[in-house]
């Protein structure tokens, strides 16, 4: 796993955490944002934004 890897995936998190918080009220089912998963050679990782 390398530095670059992590950096990458935040800055795409970041993203996503942006547009929840734009669509987050449309619909109840948008309210919660959920933990990402992410698979780089074989490994998992979660993001969770919640913890």
């Amino acid at each position: 796993m390398s530095n670059l890897f992590i950096a990458t995936q935040l800055r795409y998190l970041k993203k996503v955490c942006e547009l929840h918080k734009r669509v987050k009220d449309i619909n109840a089912s948008l309210a919660t944002l959920h933990p990402i998963a992410v698979v780089n050679d074989g490994n998992f990782f979660v993001f969770d934004y919640n913890h």
